[in-house]
């Protein structure tokens, strides 16, 4: 209908419109709420009722302001990635269809994208074996519960000790209104009888309520309130006359001994948390030695003590929940490390206690408390 220039007369247009031939972009969407995550956001909204000549639309784009970054789809909702974590946005959604873009819905409201909020409940360590050549003590039990909501209320706590030698740790728990987060004591590394081919073991790693302790389970959210627990399997040595045995660790097995005067049985590596901090818990004890030419197996990182040579095992480290390396020739096996809570909250809550010993920080827009002895009540306000 339009001339040869390419251009319409009025005439033209208004035929064009009489006859439905005029091409027109879809109308704007309504706006709906915008949620906020960890860098993302979720923008609702509706279709417009009208959907452009010719008829469809293809896509829906959301763009935020500051930034203009965008998420595109064909319904609602959708989700915008790459926020920065305490910046506010809004955002507006555009509808894009064969004739064109619609013009921008109306603003959402305003939301700040953040980290969750999470705990970690480490209980204490076992202790290692004694007597020459004793098992290792396994880590304490981890929960970590990745995607927590604190609110202004008091929360009880406590933490576990770590066992002495040839004990098993003490729970470390943590209560909240969806339930109760236990972690239980790692298992104490087995005693060497001095005698025979029995089995010299070291500690499991203890459990995590009743959901038990997933081999090799990565870090995940229990929707119930009671946390996953994390752990392996200690190692077993039955060879004689070298008894040696890993303790379980938070993130994998301990060692099995050997036969070979030479070698020595490591504790498993614990569990980092939060991810690429470069700290890690639950580390499991190293076997200690039946003879003096060898060094005793290396505790698990995550604080699991070394097991003895000639010695006594060395105990795991305070507040990671480690188990006690394992007696080498003579002496007692190490005592297991304590457990530790830790605890990441909104900056905006007043933090206190009752009958805790405890540190608070201010990382970016979360306060992190660590809760490293005692039993009662961590408060916010």
């Amino acid at each position: 209908m339009p001339n040869y220039s390419g251009s319409w007369t009025a005439r033209q247009q208004m035929q064009a419109i009489a006859a439905n031939l005029w091409p027109a972009p879809p109308g704007a969407p309504t706006i709906g709420t915008a949620t906020a995550g960890n860098t993302t956001a979720s923008v609702t909204f509706t279709a417009p009722a009208y959907t452009g000549n010719p008829a469809g639309i293809t896509a829906f784009t959301v763009t935020s302001s500051p930034s203009g970054i965008t998420g595109t789809g064909t319904s609602s909702p959708i989700t915008v990635s790459g926020l920065s974590n305490g910046t506010a946005y809004t955002f507006t959604v555009t509808a894009t269809g064969a004739s064109g873009i619609s013009a921008a819905s109306a603003a959402s409201n305003s939301v700040t994208p953040d980290i969750p909020d999470w705990y970690l409940v480490q209980a204490g360590g076992g202790g290692g074996g004694a007597n020459d050549g004793g098992g290792a003590g396994g880590a304490g039990g981890l929960v970590i519960y990745n995607s927590f909501t604190f609110t202004a209320t008091s929360y009880a706590v406590t933490v576990g000790a770590g066992g002495a030698g040839s004990t098993a740790g003490s729970n470390s728990t943590l209560t909240h209104a969806g339930g109760t987060s236990t972690a239980s004591g790692g298992g104490r590394g087995s005693d060497n009888s001095q005698g025979g081919t029995g089995l010299i073991s070291g500690g499991s790693m203890g459990s995590a309520g009743a959901n038990g302790y997933p081999t090799g389970s990565v870090t995940q959210a229990n929707p119930s309130g009671g946390g996953v627990g994390y752990g392996n399997v200690q190692g077993d040595q039955a060879f004689s006359p070298y008894r040696i045995a890993g303790g379980g660790g938070a993130g994998a097995a301990g060692q099995n001994g050997s036969a070979n005067a030479n070698s020595s049985a490591n504790g498993g590596v614990g569990i980092q948390w939060p991810a690429s901090s470069g700290t890690y818990y639950g580390g499991g004890g190293g076997g200690g030695r039946h003879s003096s030419s060898a060094a005793g197996g290396t505790g698990g990182v995550g604080g699991g003590g070394n097991g003895g040579n000639t010695g006594s095992g060395s105990p795991g480290t305070a507040n990671t929940g480690g188990g006690g390396g394992g007696c080498g020739v003579t002496g007692v096996g190490g005592a297991g490390g304590s457990g530790v809570v830790v605890i990441s909250c909104p900056a905006t809550f007043t933090v206190s206690q009752s009958g805790l010993t405890m540190s608070t920080v201010t990382v970016g827009t979360k306060k992190v408390t660590t809760i490293t002895a005692g039993s009662g009540n961590f408060i916010l306000s």
